[in-house]
């Protein structure tokens, strides 16, 4: 059996940090992730719960797509 030299225990030990530091930065990547996911979704419910205005849409009129009868000309809104 052959002694471990003190430059194998350098490189091994190099390896396990750089492990932990990626895999460190990988949770780090995927909180930072989740919390923009997060800020997105409270900001769709903010918009849904203000209301406000909503156009009566009808079946698509085939001439833009959208079939809003409020929409106006080129999808313009009248208003």
């Amino acid at each position: 059996m052959r002694a471990v030299s003190r430059v194998d225990k350098t490189v091994a030990m190099r390896a396990v940090v750089i492990a932990v530091a990626n895999s460190l930065a990988l949770i780090c990547r995927s909180r930072a992730a989740l919390q923009i996911e997060i800020l997105a979704l409270r900001h769709q419910l903010a918009v849904y719960q203000r209301g406000g205005h909503r156009p009566n849409c009808a079946l698509p009129t085939g001439s833009s797509g959208h079939g809003c009868l409020e929409s106006g000309r080129g999808g313009e809104r009248p208003w």
